[in-house]
């Protein structure tokens, strides 16, 4: 009873007291140790042996658990040997299987298959074991050939065979094999009868991404257990990232009379958080409310917080977790969070010091979050106090992320010799490490460090990732280094990113542009299957800066053509092509466009304005533009009254002066 209730000292006083011991006794400790997965389990089975007793077969299938759970086959194999001298493996199956269980999940499948063809007779069970080791040591296609072999003894496969073969079959995205394993279950009448196999084929079908498969599983599973078929495929729907379709489901859901439950509610908050759906979130809120989900359950709060981080409703966040009757590092972590992912950086260190106050210690999340608060607002000075604190702790051994921080937290501050000491001070070293002091070197515009830096990287082994080459392609740009461009270029299509990762198609095509080597940022916007607005005013923007006006305009056309909508930096690039070439009938299209868009409120469209229409020679029409917009700059006067005094209109020059003078007196009353 006490071992059964994980009270080990209770239960050794008690076995301590016993005024004999026998195998029986020495069986309830090591059987419950197992249970709870405690590695005592063994040792106990050394002591029941200095003991005089002679292990039995529940100590035996007990101890090879223990030896498969921790991983230790040399252990198992002396066991095995043991087993073999009592005689007791021809006598008994369950040995047999604990044994094929052991080495299988120790990694040892040779000498799992030796015993296994060592049994005098193979049940499914048998086969069953070797199925979840290969599963566990992620070798799929053994699962599928142990599978064969089952149906080829003509032994029937249970329902833990199909379970584990299900489970491999959406790990490895395997729909067409997991098809056939469905048809197979349907044949021997399963999928009416079990629940648990019905939501096994839901979850696989909707890993694999099947969801019309996984739908009408849905339709024939049995009513028992409803609502964890309908989990399985809201999960499913989740982790796909469909969110919209798991709200429908969850909706479905209802209208059918299943009551969601919390693993339901989970995930439909998860999705919220997703879609930023603070709405429905609320929703949810209240109906978890309604139903006193949320007293007990922590997990549950913490989702919610969550979602309303993610959506930016902080006060609600706040709110939350001041009500929430108990709450951890988690719930701090996940406000501090929002607050920093939304730039409230003062809130997210208020937050931090209260937690602290509540005796509640910091993790990973919650720190790494306030190092980057710190490191946005500039305070280096209570930042290098904390991490003086969490290092005499020894916190920042083997921890890459908080060490990552401190240096991206040096890097915002500018300290990037401090950064590159914390760097060269961690025993590994990843990517994100790397790019943080990089990200920090081009932030500071140090283009020549960000290069040493990034050179260090690759000769320590390590492959760059996305957000380097952005980073690396911005230094090219800057420096105007096409080759060390062109060679990164090569480097991110031998990755395979180039169709992936649209953000550094586009940032290739900016730095070729600003290397004015424009054919291949042609090249590079050809080639991409899909465009987005970013690459289009990408090289829109190259050929402005490179005077090839006519050009630019030609490529804003085709834009407008394919019925891509313009943003403000590609009607910037317009209307300097417009103005220096002279095209004010074009200059007066991209106005009314401008309008259309309601951009007109912006300034520096409306000084681009002013600009293009004063280098066309369009004065009035400039003047109009600057009457109508009380808070242009003094340099789009300045255009203005530039214009009337190149062509000889000294007295509309003046003007402009005392109109101008007009304005900025408006605006200081």
């Amino acid at each position: 009873m006490y071992a059964k209730c994980g009270a080990f000292a209770q239960a050794w006083q008690v076995f301590e007291a016993l005024p004999a011991r026998n195998a029986v006794s020495w069986n309830s400790l090591i059987t419950e140790y197992v249970q709870q997965e405690q590695p005592e389990a063994l040792r106990c089975f050394e002591l029941m042996g200095d003991d005089g007793l002679s292990p039995d077969e529940v100590t035996f299938l007990s101890v090879l658990k223990a030896c498969g759970n921790i991983g230790i086959a040399e252990r198992g194999e002396q066991i095995h040997n043991e087993i073999r001298k009592t005689g007791l493996l021809s006598k008994s199956i369950m040995l047999g299987n604990a044994l094929v269980d052991m080495y299988a999940k120790c990694g040892a499948f040779s000498r799992a298959l030796e015993v296994l063809e060592e049994l005098s007779v193979h049940d499914v069970v048998s086969w069953n074991a070797l199925i979840a080791g290969y599963s566990k040591h992620g070798r799929y296609d053994q699962v599928f050939d142990v599978y064969n072999r089952i149906k080829c003894e003509g032994l029937i496969p249970s329902e833990v065979t199909f379970l584990s073969l299900l489970k491999v079959c959406g790990s490895a995205r395997a729909a067409d094999k997991g098809e056939e394993i469905h048809n197979e279950i349907a044949r021997l009448g399963l999928l009416k009868k079990s629940c648990v196999l019905g939501t096994a084929l839901i979850d696989m079908y909707a890993k694999c991404g099947s969801f019309k498969k996984a739908e009408q599983v849905l339709e024939v599973v049995p009513g028992d257990s409803l609502v964890i078929s309908w989990n399985a495929l809201i999960s499913g729907y989740v982790q796909q990232g469909h969110y919209n379709n798991a709200l429908e489901c969850f909706h479905h859901m209802q209208e059918k009379g299943v009551f969601p439950d919390s693993v339901t509610y989970l995930c439909i908050l998860n999705a919220c958080a997703n879609i930023r759906a603070n709405d429905k979130g609320e929703q949810i809120h209240e109906e978890i409310n309604n139903r006193g989900l949320l007293q007990d359950n922590l997990i549950l709060g913490n989702a919610l917080l969550d979602m309303y981080a993610k959506c930016g409703t902080l006060k609600k966040a706040r709110e939350l977790l001041i009500q929430l009757p108990v709450r951890d590092a988690v719930s701090w972590s996940t406000l501090i969070a929002g607050f920093v992912d939304h730039g409230e950086n003062e809130q997210a260190l208020n937050s931090f010091e209260q937690m602290r106050k509540e005796g509640i210690f910091p993790n990973t999340v919650s720190l790494v979050h306030i190092f980057k608060a710190y490191g946005t607002i500039g305070a280096i000075d209570k930042g290098e106090k904390l991490y003086d604190e969490i290092a005499g702790q020894g916190l920042f051994e083997g921890n890459v992320d908080l060490a990552t921080a401190v240096v991206d937290m040096y890097a915002r501050c500018g300290f990037l010799g401090k950064a590159r000491q914390v760097l060269d001070g961690l025993p590994v070293r990843d990517a994100v490490s790397w790019n943080a002091l990089i990200t920090g070197c081009v932030q500071q515009n140090e283009a020549e460090l960000a290069l040493s830096c990034f050179e260090g990287m690759q000769l320590e082994g390590l492959c760059p990732d996305a957000v380097t080459f952005l980073c690396i392609l911005k230094v090219c740009g800057s420096l105007k280094a096409v080759d060390k461009g062109e060679a990164i270029h090569n480097e991110i299509v031998e990755q395979g990113l180039l169709d992936k990762e649209v953000l550094l198609a586009n940032a290739l095509i900016d730095m070729y542009a600003k290397c004015g080597t424009l054919s291949k940022a042609q090249q590079v916007f050809e080639g991409l299957s899909h465009r987005d607005i970013i690459s289009w005013t990408a090289l829109i923007g190259g050929y402005v800066q490179q005077a090839r006006f006519e050009e630019a305009l030609s490529y804003f056309g085709k834009m407008q053509h394919e019925g891509m909508p313009p943003n403000l930096v590609t009607f910037l690039h317009v209307l300097k092509a417009c103005g220096s070439i002279g095209l004010s009938e074009k200059g007066n299209q991209l106005y009314n466009e401008i309008a259309r868009y309601g951009l007109l409120e912006n300034d520096m469209i409306c000084s681009a304005l002013v600009d293009m229409y004063v280098k066309c020679g369009a004065l009035v029409k400039a003047q109009s533009v600057l009457a109508d917009f009380s808070n242009l700059n003094v340099a789009s006067w300045n255009a203005l009254v530039a214009g009337y005094a190149e062509q000889g209109e000294v007295e509309n020059a003046v003007k402009c002066i005392g109109l101008m003078q007009e304005k900025v007196y408006i605006q200081m009353l």
